[in-house]
């Protein structure tokens, strides 16, 4: 584990993840450093032994805050496409009115990019200095 959840409650003050479920977005956000990162276990264990451990943990909370953001937004843009698949576009209440879609925009593939992108550049800003990242990032 790079982070806990102390340090991203009291230090990092974040508030988009609780306790029970923190774990599994700590694991998720490993992952994606270790996989930007292709360096050895040891390397990360080097970073939070010495001067840039803070790097490499406010990494760790940007990219879990992203990633619940991420899961929060896809749900919204999945019941946005159900919509769209059906047809509509837009529906009023008062006095009934219905647009019908005129083809079918994928929010759900760019919103993986934004998120891909927001990833990538929470990385940049905070490993570059501490040797972990990929240069062909």
């Amino acid at each position: 584990m790079f982070v806990d959840y102390n340090y991203y409650k009291d230090t990092y003050k974040g508030t988009e993840v609780d306790s029970a479920s923190f774990p599994s977005y700590e694991l998720k956000a490993r992952m994606i450093v270790k996989g930007y990162a292709l360096k050895p276990e040891h390397q990360f264990e080097r970073v939070l032994q010495g001067e840039y451990a803070d790097s490499l943990r406010l990494t760790m909370c940007e990219l879990i805050d992203s990633i619940k953001n991420f899961e929060t937004l896809l749900e919204t843009a999945k019941k946005g496409q159900l919509r769209q698949i059906s047809g509509v576009a837009s529906e009023s209440v008062k006095d009934h009115s219905i647009t019908v879609a005129k083809g079918n925009v994928d929010s759900v593939t760019e919103l993986e990019n934004i998120t891909h992108n927001e990833q990538i550049r929470i990385m940049r800003k905070y490993l570059l200095v501490t040797g972990l990242l990929y240069r062909g990032l």
